[in-house]
């Protein structure tokens, strides 16, 4: 007969594993950012869902524009949106304001305002915290990253802003995908982006990858939101709601209409690759199934 206080210690573990568990899967920031370099343009997409404990929104603003100097530059928030808005808000108003004069000045300013915010962070919980155990409660429970794109000299620059220990990443190749949904959004880019896309042909599939994100990805949902840099000009603008929603719109249309076509060939597919009689009973036996 186990004991009472036995079984207490037995639940307290197990719901201590499921917490673990759970911060396991938030190590990378909620959300997905969606960043493609096309010929005329830089474009950042994201979803609007925001989570904090059981506080959950669908409304939120995650793309920024902000201006360092003269340059724009647009601001993706992942995680922790507390963190993500304060560390914007050290870029937007900088204790000692220069103007760049070179693209890495743009990546600093934002690393060192994520820097700020974790220190204003760290004072909250004490100043006295050790150094490890606060980088790890960072890691563990209050992950957030900027994910930056702007140009300079009309060379594109795309940077994801990590508040761990990790330097800054710049993107590698044409396009990326970053938060809990970045894996699956980086699938359905490599699927369907071409290498050097247009601004319209980028503007499309970007949406694309947020809304297949958001169908898959539990901590990702809410309007799509869509922000790009013209390489011409090197202004910044968001893209209207009205605008995303039809093309949103015509996304569902076609999915919907192909997904009939789709179950037809997988079936098809499974019918044929199916090995015959001999080859199954082959198989069986290599398998110990049948003498």
């Amino acid at each position: 007969m186990v004991s009472r206080l036995l079984q207490c210690e037995i639940a307290n573990q197990l719901i201590g594993d499921m917490i673990d568990s759970y911060f396991e899967l938030k190590k990378r920031p909620m959300t997905v950012i969606v960043a493609i370099q096309a010929t005329d343009s830089i474009l950042l997409a994201a979803d609007s869902q925001t989570t904090d404990g059981n506080r959950k929104r669908t409304d939120a603003e995650k793309i920024s524009i902000v201006q360092i100097g003269e340059v724009d530059v647009l601001a993706a928030e992942s995680g922790m949106d507390n963190l993500s808005g304060r560390a914007l808000e050290f870029v937007k108003n900088p204790t000692q304001p220069h103007q760049p004069t070179a693209a890495q000045d743009i990546v600093d300013a934002f690393e060192r305002a994520i820097r700020q915010a974790l220190a204003v962070l760290r004072e909250t919980m004490g100043p006295n915290s050790a150094p490890e155990a606060f980088a790890e409660y960072v890691e563990k429970r209050a992950d957030f990253a900027l994910t930056i794109a702007f140009y300079w000299n009309k060379q594109p620059y795309v940077y994801n802003v990590r508040s761990t220990r990790l330097p800054p990443r710049a993107m590698k190749g044409k396009f990326d995908a970053y938060g809990s949904g970045g894996e699956l959004g980086y699938y359905v880019l490599k699927e369907c982006c071409q290498a050097y896309p247009d601004f319209w042909r980028g503007f499309v599939t970007a949406i694309y990858a947020v809304e297949k994100v958001k169908e898959n990805d539990c901590f990702c949902s809410g309007p799509t939101r869509v922000g790009v840099i013209r390489k011409e000009t090197g202004k910044a603008q968001l893209l209207r709601d009205d605008d995303i929603g039809d093309i949103v719109k015509s996304i569902r249309k076609y999915d919907d209409s192909t997904a009939t076509k789709q179950a037809e060939v997988v079936k098809q597919m499974l019918t044929e690759a199916i090995p015959s009689i001999e080859s199954r009973d082959a198989i069986y036996r290599g398998m110990g199934w049948i003498n």
